[in-house]
């Protein structure tokens, strides 16, 4: 008896999962009676996933035993019926069974005799099972009927991926049938028609398939008649990205010896492409594994009409054209920089993180790939034939079995066992290898680089606006005029603007790279004027700005260039390429291959909105596996750092809402933040739209209505916007009287003329840097606070509308309490001003600016502030620091320095908050 009792016991308790069934001697031994017994014990059972009587006589009524006991079986996962005397009955059986059986992945019905007849059965079968996925039909007299019904199964079959005819007599009929199944099939991934009487028709066949066919990795066309036309026809095939084929036996076809090294050499480069395309995988899925991703951000400052756009252009190589139009706001440009071509290439901001980032990984891949492997480097020489993984009949259709005296048949690397097809890629894997494209593996290199161009507009209106989208790390390029600093007039205004923006990087990026170029390299023509425009920047520099990138090829501190004609363009953008690729917290930073996918899923969301909130980020970004609010906030920041988006951070509010579209929020800022004069609108739909006076206003009082606003940023946005420019001081609520219309400072461009007079209190910043925009966020948040004590206190309260000009301003903060601030931006000084009889709020007047300040700098300006206070005595004039004055209780700024309290929380405290706490 085949199923001895132990084994029928163990089954009948559940107690084994494989069952293994052997011919004692070399005879076939008929089990089909025993199977009866066995099937009646197998109904049930829910513990065997494997059943294995090859080279047992089951027969026809013996698979009608098993397929009964199997109807209702979801455990049974591979079934070997290998040389067991099957035929039409017994398939007709399996056919059946298959198409109801949601369980079964392997079948193995290989050397029976199935035939024609029985091949048919089983792909109608195929065309409803949705489990199956490998079939081993190898040796069983099919014809192309059969197979070409098989052909039309894999059309719309799609879990099938090992199919093997191996020995049976398909021809090239049968290969055409195939081929065009592989045209729309996605799940195939390995094939056996070796044995086959496949001629060079069918190859033809098969290889234009292969240029469409995506899943394939396998191919066995050993043992057939094709010739040289037929395996140059497979190697085109092959040649094509598209293809991922990379075993393909031809071995045994009478084909020239170097048609067989160019297809070995088309494959050794198909199994690279395969293992980096494995490595990017593993690291995809790793939490741990981290990569270089070769990304930093480059920002273009400084005057206006210094000729920074027109640097943008030269860097991407377009073309010079004179009277370009002036940067509004910011300009984003992304470029992709190829080390190996010496060039910039624009590139689609949206454009697939996680693939650039790929790249870097599969070049330091530990698989030796040095370069991908060139035809023409092969000499021709005995082809080192690899054996394909699979059964080696040396005759066309023998149907010989395997010798059956062999308890386990070796099945390790075989296209048909069940092992092979074990460790079934997850479905994310299996998307991204489709999606693998093949330009990353040849195109690219370990030094290549993404640049997020960055083109700040000159205009000063646009320098509060900035202070949000200046960054910690990246690269900087402050561009000056050399031609202004020749000349005597214009020098000491140009040297000013120097000063002005490397202060203004030092303030907000310390350790950030700073280049100096200087324009229009072609206008000056001795080397004395270079030194001396030279001479001129170390004059104000000194040691002061170490993070400045010397030129050491003409032992300068600038680089001068030429936009019109090119001059010193191809040696600036080296150096700001090699600048990148040695910043160690940008581009030498190894970046979590999470996070990158992370962005790329982020990035997906602009197709439908041009922000998303911190809850939206968070659910996408459990989906890559990176949880807790710290690792989130950790991904934002730095794709913040690499211009991708905008994570401002300094309130929870803030920290709410991403901007996924950078450029889409800077355009909105710079409808109402810019030169009015410079910049207009179209004055003929201004007009239509009834908007003439309000856009007067905005940009000659800095005040702008609810309607204009609602014009220029659509009714849609208009409410986020204003929230936004109020959250971050560009704007405040304007409301006195009947007023409701809204303050916007950066656009006060009048000088105030008037007297100064007053008390005084200094904020001196002339050791370090008072940047523009600190001025004009103070009055938002004066006027903000003296809008709600005039809602608060109604209509009847005694409050003058606030006086405003570019550097001063005048505000009732609160009835009878009057503040008076004023700038000076050459002595870099911050004045309050209190009036005599606003003596007794003199203390209140200090705690409030200076509460406003830190707010400021820790809301805007990354904690860079630093400045000293000096107060005045109001019985000598002299000023006293604020540590002496507090001291000596100096009148009337410390009255009781018991009472006095310090200035109010600022740091995390949200604007309404910390509005109503002064």
């Amino acid at each position: 008896m085949a199923f001895d009792q132990d084994l029928l016991d163990a089954v009948a308790n559940n107690s084994i999962t494989k069952v293994k069934v052997r011919a004692k001697n070399q005879d076939y031994q008929d089990v089909k009676d025993d199977l009866q017994e066995f099937s009646r014990i197998l109904q049930g059972n829910n513990s065997v996933v494997e059943l294995d009587v090859q080279g047992c006589v089951v027969g026809d009524e013996g698979t009608k035993h098993l397929c009964d006991a199997l109807v209702t079986n979801i455990i049974l996962k591979k079934l070997t019926l290998s040389n067991s005397k099957l035929a039409n009955d017994a398939t007709v059986c399996l056919s059946e069974w298959l198409t109801v059986n949601q369980a079964l992945t392997h079948l193995d019905l290989s050397y029976n005799e199935i035939g024609t007849f029985g091949c048919v059965h089983l792909a109608d079968a195929l065309k409803v099972n949705r489990v199956l996925e490998t079939l081993d039909l190898a040796a069983n007299r099919i014809h192309y009927p059969g197979c070409g019904r098989l052909a039309s199964a894999l059309k719309v079959n799609e879990s099938l991926k090992v199919l093997n005819l191996n020995g049976n007599y398909i021809g090239s009929e049968g290969a055409e049938s195939l081929a065009n199944a592989l045209k729309v099939n996605c799940s195939l991934e390995k094939l056996d028609i070796g044995s086959g009487h496949v001629a060079n028709i069918g190859a033809y066949a098969l290889g234009d398939a292969l240029r469409q066919n995506t899943t394939l990795e396998v191919l066995n066309l050993s043992d057939n008649a094709i010739r040289d036309d037929g395996a140059n026809a497979l190697a085109n095939g092959l040649q094509k990205d598209i293809s991922n084929v990379v075993v393909l036996d031809v071995s045994r076809n009478g084909i020239a010896l170097h048609i067989e090294n160019r297809i070995n050499v088309v494959l050794e480069n198909k199994k690279i492409q395969s293992q980096l395309r494995k490595n990017f995988i593993d690291t995809l899925n790793s939490k741990s594994k981290k990569t270089f991703w070769n990304r930093s951000r480059v920002m273009f400052v400084g005057q206006a009409r210094a000729g920074k756009s027109s640097l943008v252009r030269s860097f991407l190589d377009e073309a010079f054209q004179e009277g370009w139009d002036s940067t509004i706001g910011v300009q984003i440009s992304e470029t992709e920089s190829v080390a190996t071509k010496g060039h910039w290439t624009k590139t689609d901001k949206d454009e697939n993180a996680s693939e650039f980032a790929a790249r870097i990984i599969m070049l330091e891949s530990t698989f030796p790939q040095a370069e991908i492997v060139e035809e023409n480097k092969i000499k021709e020489k005995k082809s080192s034939r690899f054996k394909f993984p699979g059964r080696a009949s040396k005759s066309k259709s023998s149907s010989k079995p395997p010798s059956s005296n062999t308890e386990i048949r070796t099945a390790e690397g075989n296209i048909t066992s069940a092992e092979s097809t074990d460790a079934t890629p997850e479905p994310k894997e299996e998307k991204i290898t489709r999606e693998f494209n093949q330009s990353l593996l040849t195109h690219f290199g370990r030094n290549d680089l993404i640049l997020s161009l960055w083109d700040f507009g000159g205009q000063s209106v646009f320098y509060a606006m900035h202070h949000i989208f200046l960054t910690k790390t990246g690269i900087y390029i402050m561009v000056f005029d050399m031609r202004e600093l020749l000349n005597l007039s214009a020098q000491a205004d140009a040297l000013s603007y120097v000063a002005f923006w490397l202060k203004s990087i030092r303030l907000h990026a310390p350790d950030a790279a700073v280049l100096i170029v200087g324009t229009f390299a072609d206008e000056i023509q001795e080397r004395k004027e270079i030194a001396a425009i030279n001479n001129a920047l170390l004059g104000f520099m000194g040691g002061d700005f170490p993070q400045v990138v010397r030129n050491n090829v003409e032992n300068l501190t600038f680089f001068s260039i030429d936009n019109q004609s090119g001059t010193g363009i191809r040696a600036l953008r080296k150096k700001v390429e090699d600048t990148a690729r040695n910043d160690a917290r940008m581009t030498g930073k190894e970046v979590s291959m999470q996070h990158i996918v992370l962005l790329d899923k982020i990035l997906s969301m602009r197709k439908n909105s041009d922000f998303v909130t911190f809850d939206d980020v968070k659910a996408v970004a459990s989906t890559v596996g990176i949880r807790g609010h710290e690792a989130l906030e950790q991904a934002l920041t730095l794709f913040h750092e690499r211009g991708l988006l905008i994570y401002l951070t300094s309130t929870e509010t803030l920290r709410n809402i991403i901007i996924i579209q950078p450029q889409w929020l800077i355009d909105a800022l710079a409808k109402v933040i810019r030169d009015g004069g410079l910049h207009r609108f179209d004055a003929t739909e201004i007009e239509k739209r009834g908007l003439t006076d309000d856009l007067k206003m905005t940009f000659e009082s800095g005040v702008t209505t609810r309607d204009f606003l609602e014009y220029v940023w659509g009714k849609e946005h208009w409410a986020f916007f204003l929230d936004l420019m109020e959250r971050t001081m560009l704007l405040s609520e304007w409301k006195f009287k009947h007023e409701q219309v809204f303050l916007i400072p950066s656009v006060l461009h009048q000088d105030y003329q008037g007297e100064k007079n007053g008390l005084r209190c200094i904020f001196d910043f002339s050791r370090s840097f008072l940047p523009n925009g600190v001025f004009q966020r103070m009055i938002c948040l004066l006027v903000a606070h003296s809008s709600r004590s005039y809602q608060k206190s109604g209509e009847m309260a005694i409050l003058e509308r606030p006086k405003l000009f570019k550097n001063f301003a005048s505000v009732d903060f609160e009835p009878g309490f009057r503040i008076k601030v004023y700038e000076d931006t050459k002595l870099q000084h911050f004045y309050l001003l209190v009036d005599d009889n606003s003596l007794t709020k003199s203390n209140r007047s200090l705690i409030v600016i200076q509460s406003m300040l830190r707010k400021i700098n820790s809301d805007i300006m990354g904690n860079g502030l630093s400045w000293e206070i000096f107060l005045e005595d109001c019985t000598t004039g002299e000023m006293t620091r604020y540590d002496r004055a507090r001291e000596k209780c100096l009148s009337p700024w410390f009255e009781d320095i018991i009472q006095t309290p310090g200035p109010v929380s600022t740091e995390n405290v949200d604007l309404i908050s910390f509005l109503d706490s002064l």
